[in-house]
Order: C-alpha cells, then sequence, then structure tokens
C-alpha cells in the first residue's frame, strides 16, 4: 500500500513538473518540427554506390538528422544555460535585496528620520537644504557644486556648526526621550554627531550592494526611495564637504544610488505628471459635451 501511494505520489510530482514546464516542452517540440521541415527542403540525393547500410526519412540520412538535431539541441541548450544563469542571478538579487530592506528596517530608517527631525529643526540648515532640492542641480555631490548651488563658500562651515552644537544634541536627547524609553535609547549613539557619521558609513556599505548590482535595485527602489532621498539631500552638505574633487571623493556609492534613484524619481514624477494632465483633457472634453447636451436648443421649423 505504502509503494503505491509513493509511486502515486511521484508520478504527481512528474505531472506537476510537466504542466509547469509545458510551455518550454511544446516550444522545444515545435523546434524540432520546425527544423525538420527546414532540413526536407535542403537538395539532396541518394547515393548510387551504396558501400554500407543506410537508413533514410523521406530521403534525408539518419545520419545527417542525427547531426542536425545535435546542433539544435546545443543551440537551445545554449538558451537553456543562459535563462538559468539569468533566473539564479534574479533570485541572488532578491534575496539580497530582502537582506538589505530588513537592514534597512531595524537600523536604518528611524535613525534616518531622526536625523532629518533634528537638522531640519533649524531654520538656517533648512533653508539651506530647501535651495539645494529646488536647484535641481545635485548629483556631483563636490565642495563646488554645493557652494555654487548656495552661493556661499561659508555653508559648510555653518553645517558643521549646526551638527556639533548643543543646541542640535539638546534637541536629539529630546526626541530620544520622547519616543523611546532607556532600553530603547541604547540602540542610537548618545552623540548626535558620531550618529550622522555612522549612519553615513552604514548607508555607504549598503550602497555598495546596490551599484555593484549585487542586490537588484528594482527590487528595493518602490520600498526605500523615498526615505533613502530625503536623507542624503539632507546630509547633501556634508556629504559633499571633503569632495573637493571627482577622483577622491567620499560616500561615492551613496552617490551614485542617489543619482540612480533620483532619476527614476524624475520619471515617475513626469509620468504622473502626463497622466494627470490627460485626465484633465479628457475631464474637459467629456464636461464640454454634457454641458452642450444639456443646452442643446430644440430644433424648429
Amino acid at each position: 500500500m505504502k509503494f503505491i501511494k509513493k509511486n502515486i505520489e511521484h508520478f504527481g510530482n512528474f505531472l506537476d513538473y510537466i504542466i509547469e514546464h509545458l510551455l518550454c516542452i511544446i516550444a522545444l517540440i515545435l523546434i524540432f518540427i520546425f527544423s525538420f521541415a527546414i532540413l526536407k527542403q535542403f537538395p539532396y540525393s541518394m547515393p548510387k554506390d551504396v558501400q554500407s547500410q543506410e537508413i533514410y526519412i523521406y530521403g534525408i540520412s539518419l545520419n545527417n538528422i542525427g547531426i542536425w538535431f545535435t546542433a539544435i539541441g546545443l543551440i537551445v541548450t545554449a538558451f537553456w544555460s543562459m535563462y538559468q544563469f539569468t533566473k539564479n542571478k534574479i533570485s541572488k538579487q532578491q534575496e539580497k535585496a530582502s537582506e538589505i530592506a530588513q537592514d534597512f528596517a531595524n537600523n536604518l530608517i528611524e535613525k534616518m528620520g531622526i536625523i532629518s527631525d533634528v537638522l531640519l529643526a533649524n531654520k538656517e540648515f533648512k533653508k539651506m537644504i530647501i535651495r539645494i532640492i529646488k536647484s535641481r542641480e545635485l548629483n556631483q555631490f563636490t565642495a563646488l557644486e554645493i557652494s555654487k548651488i548656495l552661493k556661499d563658500d561659508r555653508c559648510f562651515q555653518k553645517c558643521n556648526k549646526i551638527i556639533h552644537s548643543k543646541r542640535t544634541q539638546k534637541r536629539y536627547s529630546e526626541i530620544l526621550n520622547k519616543r523611546y524609553n532607556s532600553f530603547e535609547r541604547n540602540r542610537f549613539e548618545s552623540y548626535f554627531p558620531l550618529l550622522v557619521e555612522n549612519t553615513l558609513n552604514h548607508l555607504e556599505a549598503i550602497c555598495i550592494n546596490i551599484s555593484s548590482q549585487a542586490a537588484g535595485s528594482q527590487f528595493i527602489y518602490n520600498s526605500l526611495h523615498q526615505s533613502f532621498l530625503n536623507t542624503v539631500e539632507v546630509l547633501s552638505i556634508k556629504i559633499s564637504n571633503n569632495n573637493d574633487n571627482n577622483i577622491d571623493k567620499y560616500f561615492i556609492n551613496i552617490i551614485q544610488v542617489y543619482n540612480m534613484w533620483n532619476y527614476q524619481r524624475q520619471k515617475d514624477v513626469d509620468k504622473f505628471k502626463k497622466t494627470q494632465n490627460r485626465i484633465k483633457k479628457l475631464e474637459n472634453k467629456a464636461n464640454k459635451e454634457i454641458y452642450n447636451l444639456l443646452n442643446k436648443k430644440n430644433e424648429t421649423v
């Protein structure tokens, strides 16, 4: 009885495999039929003096058919290998993306939010960041670029002063005390500048996997891009502080991922605006037609 059940189970698994790969099996059968049809079109001649026994199918020797289908099989195998390689690569990217998303959720999201809340509470700092964002010129993250956008060579001194100020540290402590108990506060650095530095270093380590395509950017963009882009923009002056040239740059992977995701965000924004405009045009057209119908004059003789 157990033997019968086991065989039935194996047969069921085999049927599941066949159904799952049915499209591939049909494709292979069609490829072989099509290949044989092509082979049949080639000119051929029957040998007059046959020295050895040879089997022919529709005038084509079995040996030639075997060579032909071996070549087709090699091509199919090559395509299948490429497909499996791509599939395995995507699978690994998904796994790595999942790890990164988990790391963001457990170790970075809260810290990034706190950094933004603390720094943007300073009016002077907020004013500088808004000007940088509105300029839409941020991509190099060099000292020259930031100075050019803000038209202020002292912006880096102002930024560092704000980050290291006692008022900023006090605001940071107040936020921690308000949101977390004594045990939960142990997860955060006690010194705010250290929180900023460690968060940037952690982001840089994560962005190495994203920029190198070890983790598929498409799998984590939708869930992480908002908080990531906002934090990088808030810390853009800090990131650019020591980048005097394009050769020895700090946080290069953060910059690369920022530019990649910011480009995608702008594309999504433009697409959304175009969709809104199309909807608005359709609404205006519909309203116009409704107005014409409601105000249609009766025909008189």
